[in-house]
C-alpha cells in the first residue's frame, strides 16, 4: 500500500513539473489534455475547437496528446483562433492527470475524458435512446448549452 501510494505521489510530483514546464512554454487560454490515445472524444474536441473558444470568449489553445493522427490533424487547422498541438508521451500526460487528481492546478485546463481523472459516469448514458458520445461530449466536455452543428461558431 505505501509502495503504491510512493508511485503515485511521484507520478503527481512528474506531473507538476510537466505542467510548469508547459504553462512557460506555451502562454495560452485553455490546455486540452487528451489522456486517452484513441477517443472518438479527441476527434470531437478538434472539430469543436472554434466554438468552444468562442463560446469563453478566448483565443488561443494547446492540445497535449501522444497520438500522431491528432497532432497531424491539429497542424493543417485553418480556423478563426490561435490553435496548436504539442506531443507528450502517453505515461507523461498520465502524470499530469495524476498531479490534477491530487490538485486541480488551473482552471485553463479541459481534459478531453468523462473517465480520467474522474469518472463523470456519463457514459452510463448512452443507454438511454438519443444520446450519442457527441452529446456527453458537448455537454460534460465543452460544456456547451446545446450541441452545435459541425462549423457554427455561435452554439
Amino acid at each position: 500500500m505505501v509502495k503504491l501510494m510512493g508511485k503515485e505521489l511521484r507520478e503527481a510530483v512528474s506531473g507538476r513539473r510537466l505542467w510548469l514546464s508547459l504553462s512557460l512554454d506555451y502562454q495560452v487560454d485553455r490546455y486540452i489534455l487528451m489522456p486517452h490515445i484513441t477517443s472518438d472524444y479527441n476527434d470531437y474536441a478538434i472539430d469543436y475547437i472554434d466554438a468552444y473558444l468562442h463560446k469563453e470568449g478566448l483565443h488561443s489553445a494547446i492540445f497535449v496528446s501522444s497520438n500522431q493522427v491528432v497532432l497531424d490533424r491539429l497542424s493543417v487547422y485553418d480556423g478563426a483562433y490561435e490553435v496548436s498541438a504539442t506531443y507528450m508521451t502517453h505515461s507523461q500526460i498520465m502524470d499530469m492527470m495524476r498531479f490534477y487528481a491530487l490538485y486541480p492546478f488551473s482552471d485553463k485546463v479541459v481534459i478531453i475524458s468523462l473517465t480520467i481523472p474522474y469518472d463523470t459516469c456519463g457514459e452510463n448514458l448512452l443507454g438511454i435512446p438519443g444520446v450519442t458520445k457527441r452529446d456527453l461530449f458537448c455537454y460534460d466536455i465543452y460544456r456547451f448549452d446545446c450541441v452545435p452543428q459541425l462549423g457554427e461558431v455561435n452554439p
